[in-house]
């Protein structure tokens, strides 16, 4: 029965239908993913961050040391799979 609600939720029925009365999906967008703040942290710990989130670790400005800068702000909405740039203290 969760099943068929779950599916029921998804389909345009009635008035509202803009397919002319034909059933069809909802198209979802994609899931918004809050970046989280990376400053402050390890390499490790800054990737395990941004892999937990759902989010991809891009390019790497030097290797050592603690997060100084991030590509995309902290707090910011950004889609599932978004590539975020880091850079570290030498």
């Amino acid at each position: 029965m969760a099943k068929f609600l779950d599916f029921a939720r998804n389909v345009y029925a009635g008035n509202k239908n803009p397919d002319g009365g034909r059933l069809g999906m909802k198209r979802r967008g994609k899931t918004q993913i809050v970046t989280p703040q990376l400053i402050g942290l390890t390499l490790a710990q800054a990737t395990n961050a941004l892999v937990s989130a759902g989010l991809v670790l891009g390019t790497v400005t030097l290797t050592v040391g603690l997060v100084t800068a991030q590509s995309t702000a902290v707090y910011t909405k950004v889609n599932r799979g978004t590539v975020i740039n880091i850079t570290l203290t030498s």
